[in-house]
C-alpha cells in the first residue's frame, strides 16, 4: 500500500478509552461474539459511531465548520457507504448487531474499491469549503506521521481504521474483543498492527501499543478557536501469543514532529 494512496479515514481511531476491567484492576473475561457485519447492522452501527465519537476532539474540529445542511446525516452516509466497501472486502467487523465495529485492513486489502472512494469522495465534497480543508490537513499530516514511523514497512503491516462502541455499551469488552480478533491474526501471520488515535491511547496501551509519532492539526488554522488536536500513530509488534504479550512491559515511546 502507498502512504499516499491511503484512504481518507471517516474517522480516526477508537474512543473506548477503558477496557473491561474487575475489582482487583484485571481485565476480566467473558464472552463476546465477533462476527462480520451485515447490510442490517449499519443503522445502528451508524448511531453507534456518532454517539461514540460526539466529544472526539478531532470531530469536533470538523464539526465546527460542517455548516452545510443535514450534517449527522451526511455523515452517516458517508461511514456506511464506506462499510459497504469494507463488507464486501470481509473487513468490517462487529459485535452486538452494530453496538461495537471495527474496520480493519490486512496488508493487501486496506483501500476501498474505486467505485466506493469515488461515491464518498463524491459525498465528501458536500461538505463546507473550510469543512474539506481541514479534512485535507488531516489526510495530509496522517500520511506525513505515518510515513515517518514506518516508510514503506506499513505494507506488510495490519491496520485498524476504525473501532467505536456506542457509550451506553462500553464497559463489556466489546472494543476488546474486537482488538484481540486482529491481534491474534496478526500474530499468527507474523505481522505487526498500527493505528491512528486521537484520545484514546491510553486504551491501547493496555494491549501493548505504543506511540511512535504524533503531530498536531489546527494548530496553524486562524479559524479554529480551539486547542491544536494531537494525532498518535501507535504500533504493535507481533508476538507468538496474546499471553506472552499480556506479561511483557507497557513503556510507551512517544516522538513529536
Amino acid at each position: 500500500m502507498e502512504i499516499s494512496n491511503m484512504d481518507p479515514p471517516t474517522r480516526a481511531g477508537a474512543v473506548e478509552t477503558t477496557p473491561l476491567l474487575e475489582g482487583d484492576g484485571k481485565r476480566s473475561v467473558q464472552a463476546v461474539d465477533v462476527v462480520p457485519m451485515k447490510f442490517r447492522d449499519m443503522p445502528v452501527a451508524a448511531e453507534s459511531i456518532r454517539k461514540a465519537f460526539e466529544d472526539d476532539p478531532l470531530m469536533e474540529y470538523f464539526d465546527a465548520a460542517d455548516t452545510a445542511p443535514f450534517p449527522v446525516s451526511r455523515r452517516k452516509l458517508i461511514d456506511m457507504v464506506d462499510w459497504m466497501g469494507a463488507m464486501h472486502q470481509e473487513r468490517m467487523l462487529t459485535v452486538e448487531g452494530g453496538m461495537s465495529l471495527m474496520k480493519y485492513g490486512p496488508p493487501g486489502n486496506q483501500t476501498n474499491l474505486p467505485s466506493v472512494a469515488f461515491l464518498r469522495d463524491s459525498l465528501g465534497r458536500l461538505r463546507p469549503e473550510e469543512c474539506a480543508k481541514r479534512w485535507k490537513e488531516f489526510g495530509a499530516k496522517a500520511r506525513e506521521l505515518v510515513s515517518a514511523a514506518f516508510g514503506e514497512k506499513v505494507a506488510d503491516m495490519m491496520e485498524i481504521q476504525v473501532l467505536a462502541t456506542d457509550p451506553d455499551a462500553q464497559g463489556r469488552g466489546y472494543a476488546s474483543a474486537l482488538v484481540k480478533y486482529v491481534l491474534r491474526q496478526g500474530d499468527a501471520d507474523g505481522r505487526d498492527v498500527w493505528l491512528l488515535t486521537t484520545s484514546a491511547y491510553g486504551f491501547y496501551e493496555h494491549f501493548g501499543f505504543v506511540t511512535v509519532r504524533s503531530g498536531k492539526v489546527g494548530e496553524d488554522n486562524p479559524a479554529w478557536d480551539g486547542e491544536p488536536i494531537t494525532l498518535r500513530i501507535m504500533h504493535r509488534t507481533a508476538r507468538a501469543s496474546l499471553a506472552q504479550a499480556s506479561s511483557e512491559p507497557k513503556s510507551p515511546v512517544m516522538y513529536t514532529v
